[in-house]
């Protein structure tokens, strides 16, 4: 898939949706500040870091960012809803065999107008185009979780997050080791499923790390 915009306009109301730009950034980050600033704080994400980042991955026409795509076969792009060219709204889209769409977020005056549904349609069906079956969401608060619902998602079995300060001391069986989790321990159960916050080297570059650990018996 190449990086060109996609354009979709919504009614009589002259919105456009398409790819983020270098002069985006700045209000791209604000949205993000004002929408999810908390739980992006909370993971460790330094929004000056982002910007940076994506001014990097944006110059020369997107250039980096089509080579960071097919080296680790992540999808990766931004979605920016305009009005009148004033960016109103935004979409995050990551990941690779399951891409996972996060940090949807429309300004105050433009909410209730079906914007934040369209720019998640347009990610989808961008998907969609480029060959993926399958696409996760990862909502940061209850009003994101209701629009990816309403759009067709469906939450998962169970999922949970626990927090602890570190550093982290616990009593260890001494028949039992811990271990980083290899993509065979699980017979390959674990894929994708459960983990959708685990971006690989997308997700290293904005500061978000994972580790899965197993915990392994002494037959192995």
């Amino acid at each position: 898939m190449t990086f060109r915009s996609v354009r979709r306009r919504l009614g009589f109301m002259g919105i456009v949706i398409d790819d983020i730009t270098t002069a985006d950034i700045p209000h791209y980050i604000e949205f993000l500040r004002a929408g999810f600033g908390g739980p992006l704080s909370d993971l460790g994400t330094d929004l000056r870091f982002v910007s940076r980042i994506l001014r990097g991955l944006l110059c020369a026409r997107g250039a980096p960012l089509r080579a960071v795509k097919r080296i680790t076969g992540h999808e990766a792009f931004i979605l920016i809803a305009r009005h009148a060219g004033r960016p109103i709204g935004c979409l995050t889209v990551v990941g690779r065999k399951s891409p996972s769409l996060t940090g949807v977020y429309v300004i105050p005056e433009f909410r209730g107008q079906g914007i934040a549904s369209r720019l998640i349609e347009t990610a989808v069906n961008r998907l969609r185009q480029a060959g993926h079956v399958e696409a996760h969401a990862t909502p940061l608060n209850a009003i994101a979780q209701h629009l990816v619902e309403k759009v067709g998602f469906v939450p998962y079995s169970s999922t949970a997050a626990y927090e602890r300060l570190l550093p982290l001391e616990l009593p260890a069986e001494p028949e039992f080791t811990v271990r980083r989790l290899r993509a065979g321990d699980l017979g390959g159960r674990c894929e994708q499923h459960g983990r959708p916050y685990d971006l690989g080297p997308i997700g290293r570059l904005f500061g978000i790390r994972t580790r899965r650990l197993a915990a392994v018996g002494p037959d192995g």
